[in-house]
């Protein structure tokens, strides 16, 4: 069996490949590319049971990731260290396993990400994953395609110049909902300021919830979301 690392990071590279040899016994040959194109002529000429992919060193275009997805008897998995940078169509597949990982614990998340499944960032319409403490959520200018509801941990909403919009928004509250209704790029970023456990519920999935609802419920919810992004006040400290 053959095992392909697409990365440009060093550390990544020499993490990945000594827990693959360490504890997949039956990989054959460990192979590492660069770039996306490395990876294409590699595809193209050998197949992989594995594919590992180090996002964030080793960017993936849409025709790529949708000639990766197309690989039934590969086990495909893409790491990256910051949520926001995961592009949203990455979500609507079924055959790539995507993590949002803390690379400041390098070795400890690599051989979580090769070895299980359990923290996956499952695509789909409804998941549940693992934000870390100062990663964003998403960026300003975001075109959003999800609302995300905090189970545990903080987050905070910051604008441009650095300021702070909340306080925390805790267990139990909802981020990115606004964009749900306005359908208009994001007006801040928001980063966690804890680790966090988050539910992203996709758009199309509360599309579905709301079918058959009469329009006036549909612009009362556009209305207060207009609203409460007409008096956002910021914290001053």
């Amino acid at each position: 069996m053959n095992f392909l690392i697409a990365s440009n990071n060093v550390s990544f590279l020499d993490e990945a490949t000594s827990i693959v040899e360490t504890e997949l016994l039956q990989i054959d040959k460990i192979q590492d590319v660069l770039n996306q194109n490395s990876i294409l002529q590699k595809i193209a000429q050998n197949d992989y049971e594995y594919i590992l992919i180090d996002l964030n060193s080793c960017p993936v275009d849409i025709p790529l990731f949708e000639k990766l997805c197309k690989l039934t008897k590969t086990k495909v998995k893409i790491a990256c260290q910051n949520h926001a940078d995961i592009p949203n169509d990455f979500f609507y597949q079924k055959s790539i396993q995507i993590a949002s990982m803390d690379y400041s614990l390098l070795a400890h998340e690599l051989k979580k990400l090769i070895l299980n499944n359990a923290d996956f960032l499952w695509p789909g319409e409804i998941t549940k994953f693992t934000l870390y403490k100062k990663e964003a959520l998403f960026h300003k200018d975001s075109i959003g395609d999800a609302i995300y509801l905090v189970k545990e941990g903080s987050l905070q909403r910051i604008l441009p110049d650095g300021t702070i919009l909340d306080d925390s928004i805790g267990s139990g509250k909802l981020a990115g909902e606004l964009t749900y209704f306005n359908r208009k790029p994001r007006k801040w970023k928001i980063i966690a300021i804890k680790n966090c456990t988050l539910v992203r519920i996709a758009y199309s999935k509360i599309d579905k919830q709301l079918e058959g609802q009469p329009s006036w419920i549909m612009l009362m919810f556009k209305t207060l979301a207009e609203r409460s992004l007409k008096y956002v006040n910021p914290i001053t400290k």
